[in-house]
């Protein structure tokens, strides 16, 4: 018996791009899997061309009640799959064409118990040179604030108990991608971006801004754990020596710091320990979330 695989597809008018990907992904997967395609319509309302070339194909469509960006269109799908599918294998993928079809089973091939397989994919971003520069930099800043190095996107396959997982946790209600190291160990598996099959990109500055903030927002945990204890070592020293000052110039003012040491040492104090009230909300705040996320889904 073939092992069934569902390959869930965010999709925002990619008629051009389906036309072209879902008759070679019914190919290669023909001869060794049972597979479902499960295309999400992202419009906020039903797309008579998108539904025309999936009913062409035999492809399962379903519509999101508005435009939700394709993070959570994917969650949107995924929850839809284990639901009404529930296929063994389940894999993700933009439908713009930047996934290359050919390496879905290489993904499905690597998957293991207790992981996700994830396309690192390599080469240049498509939006130009400025974007690719402001991308990179948006990288670094992630991986120094959560250590998980964001070279990965929706382009991804897991067994079933992981999509179960996924479509009841409180940390994908905002993205998807970037919330997966939170759930299992991801395993990489080079993958070369190829070209987007229709027009130009949708990503954008704004686009750039929104999907940084999104992607952090499941890591709020560690990111206020680990900046709290980075801002501990500055405020601790800086109001040590701000009270050696003090004392300094009560009984050996001829021996104390210049004022404007003292000045710039009080100054830091306050902003490290600003600092530290923020993280400690940021964590109350992420916590109470996450608290809330679940018992709404609970009772939904």
């Amino acid at each position: 018996m073939k092992t069934s695989v569902s390959i869930i597809m965010p999709c925002y008018e990619e008629v051009k791009c389906l036309e072209k990907l879902l008759p070679q992904i019914f190919e290669i997967l023909s001869n060794s899997y049972e597979a479902t395609v499960l295309v999400v319509n992202d419009f906020g309302m039903p797309d008579a061309a998108t539904e025309n070339v999936c009913r062409k194909y035999l492809t399962n469509i379903i519509s999101v009640p508005y435009n939700m960006g394709s993070q959570e269109a994917i969650l949107y799908g995924i929850r839809y799959e284990v639901q009404h599918i529930k296929s063994d294998l389940i894999l993700t993928m933009d439908s713009d064409g930047q996934d290359d079809v050919r390496e879905i089973k290489t993904l499905l091939e690597s998957v293991a118990e207790n992981e996700i397989s994830v396309a690192q994919r390599s080469g240049k971003r498509p939006e130009g040179k400025t974007f690719g520069g402001l991308y990179l930099l948006y990288k670094k800043i992630f991986y120094y604030l959560t250590g998980i190095m964001p070279d990965f996107g929706n382009f991804a396959a897991y067994k079933r108990d992981i999509a179960l997982h996924i479509s009841c946790s409180p940390h994908f209600s905002i993205t998807y991608s970037l919330a997966l190291p939170l759930i299992a160990e991801i395993k990489r598996i080079p993958v070369k971006r190829l070209e987007r099959i229709d027009g130009n990109s949708r990503v954008g500055y704004h686009g750039l801004f929104v999907h940084g903030i999104r992607s952090i927002f499941p890591h709020l945990i560690k990111v206020s754990l680990r900046l709290a204890k980075i801002t501990c070592i500055p405020m601790f020293l800086s109001i040590i020596l701000v009270l050696v000052s003090f004392v300094m110039h009560i009984f050996i003012p001829q021996y104390a710091f210049p004022y404007w040491i003292t000045t710039i040492l009080f100054v830091a104090a306050i902003v490290s320990t600003q600092i530290l009230i923020v993280c400690l909300i940021l964590f109350t705040t992420a916590i109470l979330t996450r608290q809330m996320s679940s018992h709404i889904k609970k009772y939904e």
